[in-house]
């Protein structure tokens, strides 16, 4: 690399230059927002019709980190009038209505009016087959 003394005796500075060489054009790639064939991505999110009423749900979502790893999360709010124990169960399903797999969270102490957040994670072999996951929050 080239460069030249800025200054003159013990205090000078070295300045270089550097020209990269091979990256990549920038600008819009139009494969950009393309899948990527991993597994990755958004899942689309059903919320049974039967979630208690105590504690509905918000803000739900889910997605595959890669081919193994499923996640859901979201907000859990109490409607009830005392402090309950809430467990959110997660299906992630197939587009031929079959469960990959299960995962579930639970919030101890949700106080009344109190929101938590919950957060459901799995890994399974078919999880880049997951179409949706199927979401309940029942209250104890």
């Amino acid at each position: 690399m080239g460069g030249r003394r800025i200054g003159r005796g013990v205090g000078s500075v070295a300045v270089g230059v550097a020209i990269p060489v091979g990256l990549p054009a920038c600008g819009d790639d139009d494969g950009a927002d393309a899948p990527s064939g991993d597994g990755g991505g958004p899942i689309q999110v059903k919320v049974a019709s039967d979630t208690s009423p105590i504690a509905p749900l918000r803000d739900v979502g889910c997605h595959g980190v890669d081919d193994t790893q499923l996640v859901a999360s979201g907000i859990v709010e109490s409607s009830g009038d005392d402090t309950h124990y809430v467990t959110v169960t997660v299906r992630f399903v197939d587009a031929d209505g079959v469960r990959v797999e299960i995962a579930s969270d639970s919030v101890s102490d949700l106080l009344v009016g109190e929101s938590a957040r919950w957060e459901a994670t799995t890994y399974a072999d078919g999880a880049a087959e997951v179409q949706h996951c199927e979401v309940i929050a029942t209250v104890s």
